[in-house]
């Protein structure tokens, strides 16, 4: 079984091939592609200039932990004993602390102060304006609906090694979904993908956590809409979630799946005809 969305890498291969290419049923012009790739790289490079070197980024971090590690024990002796004796015998204690920690409020202060420069300039506004208008011509040409949900799916790229998979990315990737012709389609902005509702045999839900790279929603991963899902961000902006919904797809093209978060599972179902049944591992 492939994941209609995995990107296979083989050794010596420099570009990958989308299992789930059997499935495209639409895709831009050749133009509009090119477009759509040079303004997404103009918003990446932007992006780089409004964050800080990574050096200056670990010295922020290393700062951080090391000066909360210092102040701890000065804590321990202010509960156990008073704050004149703390500070007559862990004064140096205290000063390192006090040191490291504004060392890490400066550069953390000096990257938000780059970022909301760079992200007010006139020239950030215009690449945002002209990547929606890009999107609405794409989606107008790929006749996505103006109704379609965002709903995310897991990308999987991966690579063939001495004749083994090899997992090397999950990421949450937002799509457009909607249903059209008694199929399900997934379009992102260049292509549309469409899958015959009769070929979707069950949804399986597959507990098994998961590590992704980044948040696509508007409201926030801890926000109320998504507190049941139980959502964890770690120091690396990164997301863990608890399982995921796999679409078990059957036909003559093969044996497919496709990878949905647990936090979109009413998208999901809304989509789907109540007769597909809902199954756990």
């Amino acid at each position: 079984m492939k994941n209609l969305f995995g990107l296979q890498f083989r050794e010596g291969q420099e570009e990958g091939v989308l299992d789930g290419m059997p499935f495209q049923s639409a895709k831009v012009s050749i133009q509009q592609e090119q477009l759509l790739v040079r303004a997404a790289e103009e918003l990446e490079d932007l992006e780089k200039r409004a964050t800080l070197h990574p050096i200056l980024q670990f010295v922020m971090q290393i700062s951080f932990y090391i000066g909360g590690l210092c102040l701890l024990p000065f804590l321990v002796d202010i509960w156990k004993l008073s704050f004149q004796q703390a500070l007559k015998g862990k004064w140096f204690v205290l000063i390192a602390a006090i040191i490291l920690g504004g060392l890490s409020l400066v550069i953390f202060l000096k990257q938000r102060k780059k970022s909301q420069e760079a992200m007010k300039t006139a020239e950030e506004t215009m690449m945002m304006e002209r990547a929606q208008r890009l999107d609405s011509a794409s989606r107008q040409e790929l006749g996505i609906p103006e109704n379609a949900a965002d709903m995310d799916i897991i990308w999987v790229t991966y690579q063939i090694k001495k004749g083994r998979e090899k997992i090397l990315e999950n990421e949450n990737f937002s799509i457009y979904a909607y249903c059209q012709d008694n199929s399900l389609c997934l379009a992102d902005n260049t292509q549309v993908f469409k899958i015959p509702l009769s070929s979707i045999q069950k949804a399986l839900w597959v507990k098994k956590r998961l590590l992704l790279p980044e948040w696509n929603k508007h409201e926030p991963y801890n926000s109320k809409i998504y507190k049941p899902y139980h959502i964890r961000k770690n120091d690396a902006e990164q997301y863990t979630i608890r399982g995921y919904y796999s679409l078990r797809i059957s036909e003559t093209r093969g044996e497919f799946e496709v990878m949905v978060p647990e936090y979109d599972e009413k998208i999901l179902f809304s989509l789907l005809p109540p007769q597909i049944p809902k199954e756990e591992i």
